[in-house]
C-alpha cells in the first residue's frame, strides 16, 4: 500500500443535492442574463461552512455583508464603503466582528431589543446553551454576551426567530434533525423552554399562517423519519405545539411569505409529485390553492420582495441553475438569469442562497447570492447587464509532490474551473501556476501512473478517470487522457499494482442513479493503455467510504468499503486473489439514523504485515468510539479493538518511532491525537489538548505535528478561530492543557491542508489556505512566513497546442 493511499482517506461527500464534485467541462462560463436588471458587481470568496447575510452593521443606510464561519466561531463583516469615483460600490476587507470560542452549530441575526442594531444568537459548541450577543447601546461593534436558553434537548442545526407578539413575547425555535425546541422570551429578554417536538427534520421555516401572532413552523421530514420529503405544519397555540399535519408529499422547496399583505403568511411549495410550483393560503384549518405554475422547480432558496418599489411583492427563487423572479399573485415568470455554474449536469448548483438588501444608493433591493462556493452581489438596475467579474469557487490545496525534480515539494490546488500546481521557485518568494481545464475533478490524486518517475495529475471526469502527464523539461502538462470509463458516476478511485506486474492499475467506485454501485478494476497494459478486467456489482453500497489495503497479508491490495444499504451500514471486503477480487465479505455495522460510518484510515498498527481498518464512531456500533478492525482470512470475519477517543479526521499515517509499526495522527473533539501502533493495536496515550472543544463534525484536517524548529521535539500546530495559529509542546498527559502561543494572525479564516519540505532545506514547513483564496506557508527553521500567493488571482494557463503525449 503506497504512502499516498495510507496517508488519508478523504471520503467523497455526497451532498443532498449531489453536486459537491466540482465541474465537468473547461468553460469560461459567464452568466446569461435575461430581462431582469441585476448586474453582478462583485464576487467574494466563500466556503461550504459559511453562512452570509446582509445587515446594516454600522447603521449608515447601506447593507454590509456579514459572514459567519461556524467551525472557527468567526463572525466577520465586509463594510459597504459606498460608491467610488466611478460609481462602483466598494467593500472593505473582512474584519472580525464577533468571535465565539469553540465555534457554533447554528446562528440567527435579529434585533431582539428593538434598538435598531442587530443582535446575534448562537448555539455554542462548547456548552449546551444558546448565547445572545447583544449590541451595546450606541456602539454597533461592542457586544454583551449572556446565556438566554439553557440545555436544548437537541444540539440545534438551525435557529429560527418568530415575529414579536402583541405582548412583545419573542419565540425562538431551535431546530435539529431530531426535533424542535420552542423557547419564549421573558420580560428580561431570557428564553425558557416551553415545548418540544420529536420529529426527523430536514429543513424548516417559521411564519404566521393564521394571523394569530403566534409563529407556526413548517418542516420537511428527513429520510430517517420514514416520511422523506413530506411537508408538515405544526400549529403554535400560544407556546404549545399542536399535532403535526401533513401538507404534501414530494416537496423539494417551500417558503412562507405574506404575499397579499393581509397579515398572514402564504405557503410557496414546489412539489415533484404534482410537478408544479404553487401558492397556498391557510383557511379554516387547511391550506387552499391560490395559484399554480405547471413546472416543477427544485428550489434551493426563495424570498418574497418588492423589487421595483411599486407596493406589490415579487417571488424570487433560486432553483437548480437559475435565479427566477415570479409575479407573487399569478406565478408568471417575469425575469430570470442563469446561476454561476460550469457543468452541463443537472446537478449543477452546489448551494444557492439568496438575500436582498440596500447595497447601493438607488433605493432598490439588491441581490446577494451564494452559489457553488462563490458569494456575489448583483445591483438591481435597468438597462444593459454586462458581466464585470468571472465566477469561480474557493481555492483549495489538495496534495503535494515534487513535479519538477528540484527536491522541493510543489502544491496541487483547485480553484473553480482550474486544477493546477504551484511550483516552488529557487527564490522561495513566489510560485508559478500551471492550470488544467477541469473535467469534473471532484476527486483528484497525484500518482506516477506511467512509471517515468514524475508525478502525474489524476482526476475524475464524470464517468471515468483521466490523467495529465507532467513534462519537467517543458514545465507543462500534456492533454488529459482517459484511463478508464464506466456506466455510472465515479466518486472515488485508487491507483495501485493489483496484479503484481510492476505497473500501476486503476480501481474505481461508481454508482448509477444512486441505486446500483460498481467497483471496477482496470489493468494497465504494456503500452500504457488501461483495460477493464473486472466489475463487481453492489458490493460497496451507497455513499461509500473506501480504500485499498493488504488486510490478509498476501501483499496484494484488497478493497475495503463502508457503504449504506437503506439505513444499514455494512463493511465490505473484496479480497484480491492473484489479481482478481473474490466474492464480497460483508460485516453489518448496524442501523444508524443520525451519523455516518466511514473509514478513517487503513493502517498496519501491530506490524504483522496485515492492514487494519480504523472506522469512525457510530451510535449503532458496539464500540463506544472508533474501532480498529482486524481481518481473519480463515473465517472472513473482523475482530474489533476499541479506540476510546472521539477522532473525526486522520491527518497522517507513518511509523513515527521507528519500531516497524505504523502510527497515526488525527483530530477529534478535544484536540490533536497521536495513536501509537503496538503489538496489540493502537495505544491512545498521547494527545495535545486544544484550549476549547470543537465540533466532531467539523471538516479538517485542522492540525499537524512536526519538529519545525529542529530542537529535537515536535510541535503541534492548529487553527483556533479568527485565523490564529498556535504552537504547542509535542504532547501532554491526558487532562493537562498544552501551552499555546500565537505565531500568525491571518486576515481571513483558514484551515491546514498540507505540510512538508517546500523550500528544500531539510525541515518540514506548513502550508495553509484561507477562505479569501490565499495560500501561505511557514519556514520550518524559524516559524516565519516565507511564501504567500493569492490563489484568487492565479490566471488560467490553458494547455498549449502541443503534440499529445499518451499516459
Amino acid at each position: 500500500m503506497s504512502d499516498c493511499e495510507k496517508r488519508l482517506f478523504k471520503q467523497t461527500l455526497v451532498s443532498k443535492r449531489l453536486s459537491a464534485f466540482g465541474v465537468f467541462e473547461a468553460l469560461e462560463r459567464r452568466c446569461m442574463l435575461s430581462t431582469l436588471g441585476f448586474v453582478p458587481e462583485r464576487v467574494f470568496q466563500a466556503s461550504s461552512e459559511m453562512d452570509s447575510a446582509l445587515v446594516d452593521v454600522d447603521r449608515d443606510g447601506r447593507s454590509d455583508i456579514v459572514q459567519s464561519f461556524a467551525t472557527q466561531g468567526d463572525i466577520r463583516w465586509l463594510r459597504n464603503l459606498g460608491a467610488d469615483v466611478n460609481g462602483d460600490e466598494q467593500f472593505a476587507a473582512g474584519e472580525t466582528l464577533l468571535f465565539v470560542p469553540g465555534g457554533f452549530s447554528a446562528i440567527a441575526i435579529s434585533d431582539l431589543n428593538g434598538d435598531g442594531n442587530s443582535d446575534f444568537i448562537v448555539a455554542r459548541n462548547t456548552t449546551n446553551q444558546i448565547h445572545l450577543y447583544e449590541t451595546v447601546a450606541g456602539d454597533a461593534f461592542s457586544f454583551h454576551e449572556r446565556v438566554v436558553a439553557d440545555h436544548p434537548t437537541f444540539q440545534p442545526s438551525d435557529l429560527l426567530i418568530g415575529d414579536a407578539r402583541a405582548d412583545n413575547i419573542r419565540q425562538l425555535f431551535a431546530v435539529s434533525d431530531r426535533g424542535i425546541n420552542l423557547f419564549e422570551s421573558s420580560a428580561g429578554g431570557d428564553f425558557s423552554l416551553v415545548d418540544t417536538l420529536d420529529a426527523g427534520i430536514d429543513s424548516a421555516v417559521v411564519g404566521d399562517v393564521d394571523g394569530d401572532q403566534n409563529s407556526e413552523i413548517i418542516y420537511r421530514a428527513n429520510r430517517e423519519s420514514g416520511f422523506r420529503n413530506t411537508v408538515w405544519l405544526v400549529a403554535n397555540n400560544a407556546g404549545k405545539f399542536g399535532q403535526p399535519m401533513q401538507i404534501s408529499a414530494g416537496s423539494s422547496g417551500f417558503q412562507l411569505a405574506d404575499l397579499d399583505g393581509d397579515g398572514s403568511d402564504e405557503l410557496i411549495l414546489s412539489n415533484s409529485k404534482e410537478h408544479a410550483l404553487a401558492t397556498y393560503e391557510y383557511r379554516d384549518g387547511a391550506f387552499e390553492l391560490i395559484a399554480t405554475q405547471g413546472r416543477y422547480y427544485r428550489i434551493f432558496d426563495s424570498e418574497a420582495v418588492d423589487l421595483d418599489n411599486d407596493g406589490s411583492l415579487e417571488l424570487a427563487i433560486a432553483v437548480e441553475n437559475q435565479f427566477i423572479v415570479l409575479d407573487a399573485t399569478t406565478l408568471e415568470t417575469e425575469a430570470s438569469f442563469e446561476l454561476p455554474v460550469s457543468t452541463p449536469l443537472h446537478w449543477s448548483v452546489d448551494v444557492a442562497q439568496i438575500e436582498f438588501g440596500l447595497i447601493d444608493d438607488d433605493g432598490l433591493p439588491d441581490l446577494l447570492l451564494w452559489s457553488n462556493n462563490t458569494l456575489s452581489w448583483y445591483a438591481n438596475e435597468a438597462g444593459s447587464f454586462p458581466i464585470v467579474r468571472p465566477f469561480h469557487e474557493n481555492a483549495k490545496l489538495t496534495d503535494a509532490a515534487d513535479f519538477d525534480g528540484d527536491s522541493k515539494l510543489d502544491l496541487v490546488f483547485r480553484r473553480g474551473d482550474l486544477l493546477g500546481v504551484l511550483f516552488s521557485t529557487r527564490q522561495y518568494a513566489e510560485a508559478i501556476a500551471l492550470a488544467l481545464p477541469s473535467r469534473m475533478f471532484g476527486v483528484q490524486k497525484v500518482a506516477d501512473v506511467d512509471g517515468d518517475g514524475t508525478p502525474d495529475l489524476l482526476f475524475t471526469n464524470g464517468q471515468g478517470v483521466s490523467a495529465a502527464r507532467f513534462d519537467p523539461e517543458q514545465m507543462q502538462f500534456g492533454p488529459p487522457k482517459d484511463l478508464g470509463n464506466v456506466e455510472g458516476i465515479v466518486y472515488s478511485f485508487h491507483v495501485a499494482d493489483m496484479n503484481s506486474d510492476q505497473r500501476p492499475d486503476l480501481v474505481t467506485y461508481s454508482t448509477i442513479a444512486m441505486e446500483t454501485d460498481m467497483v471496477d478494476v482496470f489493468y494497465q497494459t504494456a503500452n500504457g493503455t488501461f483495460e477493464r478486467k473486472q466489475t463487481v456489482l453492489n458490493a460497496a453500497g451507497q455513499l461509500s467510504s473506501n480504500g485499498l489495503g493488504d488486510v490478509d497479508g498476501d501483499e496484494d491490495q484488497d478493497f475495503v468499503s463502508i457503504g449504506r444499504w437503506d439505513k444499514e451500514y455494512r463493511l465490505t471486503t473484496l479480497v484480491n486473489d492473484g489479481g482478481e477480487f473474490g466474492q464480497p465479505i460483508v460485516r453489518v455495522l448496524g442501523n444508524n439514523s443520525f451519523s455516518r460510518e466511514r473509514i478513517l484510515a487503513i493502517v498496519d498498527a501491530n506490524g504483522d504485515g496485515k492492514d487494519e481498518v480504523l472506522v469512525s464512531h457510530s451510535r449503532a456500533h458496539e464500540m463506544s468510539g472508533p474501532a480498529l478492525l482486524r481481518f481473519d482470512l480463515l473465517t472472513g470475519e473482523y475482530t474489533a479493538q476499541a479506540v476510546d477517543i472521539e477522532i473525526s479526521t486522520v491527518t497522517r499515517v507513518e511509523d513515527f518511532n521507528g519500531d516497524g509499526r505504523e502510527d497515526l495522527e488525527g483530530w477529534g473533539d478535544s484536540g490533536h491525537y497521536r495513536l501509537v501502533g503496538t503489538k496489540d493495536g493502537l495505544d491512545v496515550k498521547q494527545f495535545t489538548r486544544v484550549g476549547v472543544q470543537t465540533s466532531l463534525g467539523a471538516k479538517g484536517p485542522f492540525s499537524a505535528t512536526f519538529d519545525a524548529d529542529e530542537d529535537g521535539a515536535d510541535e503541534t500546530f492548529f487553527s483556533y478561530g479568527g485565523g490564529i495559529v498556535f504552537a504547542a509542546p509535542q504532547y501532554v498527559p491526558a487532562g493537562n492543557p498544552a501551552t499555546q502561543r500565537p505565531i500568525w494572525k491571518a486576515d481571513a479564516p483558514f484551515s491546514f491542508r498540507l505540510f512538508g519540505d517546500f523550500d528544500g532545506n531539510g525541515t518540514d514547513d506548513l502550508a495553509l489556505v484561507g477562505d479569501a483564496g490565499t495560500y501561505v506557508s511557514f519556514s520550518g527553521e524559524d516559524l516565519q512566513l516565507w511564501n504567500r500567493v493569492d490563489l484568487s488571482d492565479v490566471p488560467a494557463l490553458f494547455l498549449p497546442n502541443a503534440v499529445s503525449i499518451d499516459v
